[in-house]
């Protein structure tokens, strides 16, 4: 099972560049707050009814997920933790081959130590 985090709020920002990735992306409407998010609301996911908005996701529905060996398959959220209204800071990774990825700068991501033909942004 896999958690889901999610904020509201976010508009276009400045740039910068971030370890590990071609370019990024902050966005910021506010000021940080204490409280943590991971994803903005206007993410989308992978459902197995297509692609949603992360706002739109309720305790109960699938979304595709990935391991750390690439096997991709549908989860259920099973609860939603720090969510919040308040607007958060976002970083935006973009690779070589010009996918993306939205997310709190504290947040983790899977980090391959060598090439994984199993997992490919979609």
């Amino acid at each position: 099972m896999r958690v889901c985090q999610y904020a509201q709020g976010v508009s276009a920002g400045s740039k910068s560049k971030v370890s590990g990735a071609t370019s990024s992306r902050r966005v910021r409407s506010a000021p940080p707050t204490s409280q943590a998010s991971c994803f903005p609301g206007d993410a989308t996911v992978q459902t197995p009814q297509g692609r949603r908005l992360m706002r739109d996701l309720s305790l109960g529905d699938q979304v595709l997920t990935a391991d750390p060996f690439g096997r991709q398959e549908y989860e259920t959220i099973f609860m939603f933790t720090h969510f919040s209204k308040e607007p958060a800071t976002h970083v935006t990774l973009t690779t070589q081959r010009s996918y993306s990825l939205s997310l709190t700068a504290g947040h983790y991501i899977w980090a391959a130590l060598v090439p994984s033909p199993g997992v490919e942004a979609k």
